[in-house]
């Protein structure tokens, strides 16, 4: 199964500089087209990190909900920047949450 992003969550901290925002935008297209996102950040020293692991629940089109295994994830963009994300393997989704800084976001329960 493809690669799905989903940037519905997303914020952004701090300034990022063109470069940072190229790297970003750069990964995110690699992931919307297929990739998983450690693949796709493997092209620069992104130092992947697994930060933890839970449970997310996840609601369907139809109102159903499902629990899935989650991995909170971070990819360095640069000295100053992070993109932080959910990544769900079984569902081959992953959900951004910020962009910016080195502060660690709220992990999602639901989505």
């Amino acid at each position: 199964m493809a690669w799905k992003i989903n940037n519905t969550k997303q914020k952004l901290a701090g300034d990022m500089q063109d470069a940072e925002k190229k790297q970003f935008n750069a990964w995110g297209k690699k992931v919307a087209g297929g990739s998983d996102p450690k693949t796709a950040a493997s092209s620069w020293d992104s130092d992947y990190e697994v930060l933890n692991k839970m449970k997310i629940s996840v609601t369907d089109d139809k109102k159903k909900k499902t629990i899935h295994d989650a991995k909170c994830c971070s990819i360095r963009l640069s000295q100053g920047n992070r993109v932080y994300f959910m990544q769900i393997d079984d569902m081959s989704l992953c959900i951004v949450l910020k962009a910016g800084d080195h502060k660690e976001p709220t992990w999602l329960k639901e989505i």
